[in-house]
């Protein structure tokens, strides 16, 4: 056991408290007695703890943090660089790497990968604020920051616990990505009237976070492909090419199909349209990062959202409609184009303006099955359930529709006068 106090004193126990010896003057370099502001007694090894000092109560706002191998007998700091006038609120080792550990200090959070040799200030979307506790959580790998003030950060930490001297040797390494979670469904607060009294702070992406380490910036191009378990590309992305870890992220989703546009969900309740594709089923992934023509790969798992059970059956029923609407929406796009250039071969020809007006009906005809498509996919994809009898019979109504309308399509093709570059018939992929 260890105990510090706020008047500088720091005593340990290896007896269960029954007896404590007083450590206090084992610290080297310590002007005095300062609040002692955090002890952590190490998971990895006994023996090895650490020990921050806040001295701005007496003036002194240099950092005071230190390591003990050998119960507290001896201490050496591991200030190192951290700022000289930035006094230490708390320090925490890692759950799973030993050598990586966390300060936060009056102004920021730090971090080494090294147990202290080397600081790097780790403030990625925070503000200049005082850090008052960190935690690390166990299983999602999240570091958790309390500042004064400010709220609450959270920041995935999952590749600095997989960092050690043989990944910063290498030029390039895939990181293992965390398992994904799959969240399909949202609530709506209708609090958008409450201005500044809504506490409310974005949720993190329902995506796959991939990271990567590049020991120098590259020019190569920096790609990164998700596969199936057949091998089959799901998704391709870019990636970027800074030295350090890079991150990109999945959205769990096929590429967007053909002329679909979804509505998203805003955070303040606003729908703007963005273009998103079906959502990949849950199971096993493979991850492929590729610079240039060197590859590397690991694994990613994609879970389904643990509250919402649906079948084996109708999650098979949601992903074959949801197939159906992007083929049906692919076979419109191309006859719709091809309906467009069939007007313009017949306008420049000086064609039968009987076939002119009967190609720009089926074009009119084109453009509401594709907003009936659309309306139909933003209605099935965004929920985890099987499609309804009603959406089934919608959607077999307008494929029904859509076949008759590329075949009259074909047939006016075929009749239509010699064109360069040609029309060509329309079929669906």
């Amino acid at each position: 056991l260890y105990a510090g106090t706020d008047d500088g004193n720091v005593q340990i126990s290896r007896d269960g408290g029954e007896t404590w010896k007083n450590i206090t003057t084992h610290f080297p370099g310590m002007p005095g007695r300062r609040w002692v502001s955090r002890i952590v007694a190490s998971r990895f090894a006994e023996g090895v703890a650490y020990v921050s000092f806040d001295g701005h109560r007496n003036e002194d706002y240099a950092p005071h943090v230190y390591r003990t191998a050998d119960f507290g007998e001896t201490w050496s700091s591991i200030q190192s660089d951290l700022p000289p006038a930035s006094p230490v609120r708390v320090i925490r080792e890692d759950v799973k790497n030993s050598d990586l550990l966390f300060v936060g200090t009056e102004h920021a959070a730090y971090v080494s990968i090294d147990r202290g040799g080397h600081w790097v200030r780790l403030m990625s979307g925070m503000p200049t604020v005082p850090i008052g506790d960190l935690v690390i959580h166990p299983r999602d790998a999240d570091l958790i920051a309390g500042t004064q003030g400010r709220s609450v950060y959270i920041i995935d930490i999952s590749p600095l616990q997989q960092l050690n001297r043989n990944v910063l040797a290498e030029d390039v390494h895939l990181f293992d990505p965390k398992p994904a979670l799959e969240l399909t469904l949202r609530a709506e607060t209708h609090e958008r009237g409450m201005g500044d009294k809504r506490f409310i702070a974005r949720n993190p992406p329902v995506a796959a976070t991939l990271s990567y380490y590049l020991k120098s910036a590259v020019s190569e191009e920096v790609k990164i492909a998700i596969l199936d378990k057949a091998g089959r590309v799901v998704r391709e992305l870019p990636g970027t090419k800074e030295r350090g870890i890079n991150r990109v992220q999945w959205d769990l989703c096929y590429p967007p199909p053909a002329g679909l546009m979804r509505l998203t969900d805003q955070e303040e309740g606003a729908f703007n349209e963005g273009v998103k594709g079906p959502l990949a089923a849950p199971g096993e992934y493979t991850v492929q990062l590729s610079v240039g023509a060197r590859r590397w790969t690991t694994n990613l798992a994609v879970e389904g959202d643990p509250i919402v059970h649906v079948s084996d059956q109708d999650q098979q029923r949601l992903r074959t409609t949801i197939q159906s609407i992007v083929d049906g929406e692919a076979l419109n796009a191309d006859a719709g184009r091809a309906a467009d250039a069939l007007v313009r071969v017949l306008s420049q020809a000086g064609g039968d303006p009987a076939a002119q007006k009967q190609v720009t009906d089926l074009r009119n005809q084109f453009r509401r099955i594709g907003q009936r498509l659309n309306a139909l996919y933003n209605e099935i994809d965004p929920s985890p359930f099987s499609p309804t009898v009603t959406e089934a019979n919608e959607l077999a109504a307008l494929n029904r529709e859509l076949d008759a309308a590329a075949a009259a399509l074909n047939d006016l093709i075929a009749k239509a006068p010699p064109a360069n570059p040609s029309v060509a018939p329309v079929r669906r992929h």
